[in-house]
């Protein structure tokens, strides 16, 4: 995974989870 890529999921990441 790309740091772009990894720093995007990170963002969405907890609020795609948290809804």
């Amino acid at each position: 995974v790309s740091e772009e890529v990894e720093r995007a999921l990170a963002k969405l990441g907890p609020a795609r989870i948290g809804g």
